[in-house]
């Protein structure tokens, strides 16, 4: 009976990862996080994954830049060396545009790059839905590749938990 719980136990562990682990041959995956400024800002920092991408990146549009983040020309914007943004002008732009300055700062299959921010009067616990879409931009192809909403990073507790849940695992099986 004990061995019966244990093998179901692993079956629902191993689905639950392969659930939440992104696929090899995915689209390429931005995570941000949010950080409390006060004055009612938050500096949200972004970190672009090309790990599953079909070409190099050399740019990354945040759609509704100006809608949802109130983000404007006046803006606190900042780009990784190597890279420049755009802040939009509403009311007829409304993304916040990063473009890399050369080859060589664009972002490579398999590569990742960090340093994407913004500040705004967003707060983090109000964006929902469709608001923080993402696009890339094919270096080779120049074509806008949707890279579908931001994903926030996990709190450090969730890592534990799954990284003690996975030891659990292993030490069960050394058990059996």
């Amino acid at each position: 009976m004990l061995r019966v719980l244990r093998t179901k136990a692993s079956l629902l562990c191993g689905l639950v990862l392969l659930a939440i682990a992104p696929a090899a041959s995915a689209l390429p995956i931005v995570y941000y996080s949010a950080a409390a400024m006060g004055g009612g800002l938050f500096q949200y920092q972004l970190v672009v994954n090309n790990g599953g991408g079909g070409e190099a990146l050399s740019g990354l549009n945040v759609l509704h830049g100006h809608s949802v983040f109130s983000l404007d020309g006046d803006s606190t914007i900042g780009a990784p060396a190597g890279w420049s943004s755009f802040a939009p002008l509403p009311p007829f732009i409304d993304d916040v545009n990063y473009f890399s300055l050369t080859p060589g700062s664009d972002i490579a299959i398999g590569a990742s790059r960090s340093g994407f921010s913004f500040v705004s009067t967003t707060d983090p616990d109000t964006v929902n839905g469709d608001d923080f879409h993402v696009e890339g931009i094919g270096s080779g192809t120049a074509s806008q590749i949707d890279l579908g909403i931001a994903q926030l990073v996990p709190e450090p507790s969730v890592a534990m938990l799954l990284a003690l849940g996975l030891v659990g695992i292993g030490c069960s099986r050394k058990q059996a």
